[in-house]
């Protein structure tokens, strides 16, 4: 028996009712795969190189997950390289084979070589043949009538008891069965606060007309929770004091001070992106994109970064920029291929492409254009 205990909302009671030895062999394992940019003799050289560098840093006593994390180019990447526990026959046959040939636990000592590349495998459980029957109960924890009158007592009397800011949190720090959240930049248009789904009612007091900073509010049931907030401040049309967004710039010059820390010291590593990777230390990470295009300005795996991809398209095949800051870090390109886009003779495509496009966005700039010269007052707020 196991339980109970409570999980996404509900109670969970596990009792194992039946154990047996089945016909197919189970086991759990990790792997990092490491793919060849393409079918050429050279890229799978040196994707093998690469694999058989990650083996011997393995081997050498690093993490085998941060590094699966680092290296990996499947979906596993971000578990650690976990694959979880399959039975036999299910992976492609040289996985497969590998796996089920070993004993025990433990990092296989050679690479696996497999339709999708070079694989360093670690076997986290061995493998059985041992089937269980497991039996549940779950019960959805749902509030009594008086549990709800509890609650709603409560907020009621927070809400009673705080006649402004200071009072409210005087109050709620006196009280560790609640539950305090602070939320920024509510538009008066919003439905959601935070993660409060439907929250209109919070944001029509919020804007009304006789709600000031320091105000507290009336309990609100949204869901199934009972709200109470307060008015810590607000931000008129125009341009934000620099007061109001402090804690903003404060990140964007940190991130921007901590950028130039990263760039140099990774001025002047030399050798491959994998060594200068490891040398910099765990926080670096080494990927592989393919099939990133001039017109896009995102890179596969990583996101948004336009700098990074224009320096990409500027360099040489084999050629590397010096680390620049982008969009979510610090970064090195290389560039691995090139592959030229073919000549157009014929743009007639291209220009009912763009007058398709062009005839679609017409009526919303219309309308955009049309509020910007209206004097009209958005006042929905009032209504819903």
């Amino acid at each position: 028996m196991y339980g109970p205990y409570t999980s996404n909302g509900a109670l969970a009671l596990y009792k194992v009712v039946d154990a047996r030895e089945g016909n197919t062999s189970a086991v759990r394992a990790s792997h990092i795969l490491i793919r060849p940019e393409n079918d050429t003799p050279e890229a799978k050289a040196a994707a093998k190189a690469k694999a058989e560098n990650v083996l011997s840093q393995i081997k050498g006593g690093a993490d085998f997950a941060q590094l699966a994390t680092q290296y990996g180019s499947d979906g596993t990447a971000s578990v650690g390289g976990d694959l979880g526990w399959f039975a036999e026959g299910r992976m492609v046959p040289a996985f497969d084979k590998a796996v089920f040939s070993a004993s025990g636990t433990g990092l296989l000592p050679n690479l696996v070589e497999t339709e999708y590349g070079y694989h360093i495998i670690k076997i986290t459980a061995p493998k059985t043949k041992q089937q269980y029957k497991v039996a549940t109960v779950q019960r959805n924890l749902e509030p009594s009538e008086a549990t709800r009158d509890a609650a709603y007592g409560i907020a009621d009397e927070l809400a009673g008891t705080s006649g402004n800011t200071e009072e409210f949190r005087a109050n709620v720090a006196q009280n560790k069965s609640l539950v305090k959240e602070e939320a920024a930049n509510i538009g008066k248009n919003n439905v959601l606060v935070n993660n409060l789904n439907n929250a209109r009612e919070l944001v029509r007091w919020a804007y009304a007309k006789d709600t000031e900073v320091g105000d507290v509010s009336p309990v609100f049931e949204i869901s199934d929770q009972f709200v109470v907030a307060t008015i810590t401040g607000k931000r008129e049309k125009g341009y934000a004091e620099i007061e109001d967004i402090r804690e903003e710039l404060t990140a964007a010059v940190r991130n921007e001070v901590k950028a130039e820390q990263i760039i140099a010291k990774l001025k002047g590593r030399k050798g491959t992106l994998d060594q200068i990777a490891a040398s910099y230390g765990p926080d670096a990470m080494v990927r592989t994109a393919d099939n990133v295009t001039f017109a896009s300005a995102t890179i596969p795996g990583i996101g948004v970064e336009p700098v990074a991809v224009g320096k990409a398209f500027g360099l040489k095949p084999g050629a590397r920029t010096a680390p620049f800051e982008g969009q979510a870090g610090v970064m090195m390109v290389e560039l691995t291929q090139l592959n030229k886009a073919p000549e157009i003779n014929d743009f007639s495509n291209v220009k009912a492409q763009m007058r398709n496009e062009r005839a679609g966005n017409l009526e919303s700039r219309a309308f955009e254009a049309i509020k910007e010269k209206a004097d009209i007052k958005d006042n929905r707020v009032r209504f819903f």
